[in-house]
């Protein structure tokens, strides 16, 4: 996965978190979140010199520990589609989505979307611009890959 997310970033996509194993972060304490933040923001850093400032809670599960709440609702890619011709068709000033490869079609409707929202005059840009905050904390070097790079051996 490590490569996908490079071309994301090189491509100029904004890359954020969504934790390390995908848990329902409501259950977990102080520690064991920081762990799921800290892990995936480590390898972000390491796979593209830039370091996170955004992340989205899994299942869009929150508690006090939790900041933001953001989820995909679980649709298929027809769903997903017509919902998105739905809103597009009602016009709105802007419109805020997140895409979440949930099942198989999910990933392939993407080409569509992206040409019916700039069809219909819509610019397509990410969080951070839309908030006019920084994409990321700090922004370096990518890390060279080292064989410490690996998400087996790890005891949660």
């Amino acid at each position: 996965m490590a490569a996908r997310v490079k071309y994301a970033y090189d491509a100029g996509h904004q890359v954020a978190s969504h934790t390390w194993n995908h848990l329902h972060l409501n259950t977990l304490n102080q520690h064991q979140l920081h762990v799921q933040f800290w892990l995936v923001e480590e390898a972000i850093y390491r796979i593209t010199g830039a370091y996170p400032a955004y992340t989205r809670p899994p299942f869009g599960e929150y508690n006090q520990l939790v900041q933001e709440v953001a989820d995909a609702a679980g649709a298929t890619g027809d769903q997903s589609l017509r919902s998105y011709n739905s809103l597009i068709a009602s016009r709105p000033a802007s419109i805020l989505t997140l895409n979440h490869e949930i099942t198989p079609s999910t990933p392939r409707i993407l080409p569509d979307v992206i040409r019916d929202l700039q069809a219909a005059g819509y610019r397509l840009t990410t969080l951070a611009d839309c908030l006019g905050e920084p994409a990321y904390q700090w922004v370096d070097e990518p890390q060279e890959r080292t064989e410490e790079w690996t998400c087996r051996g790890r005891v949660w």
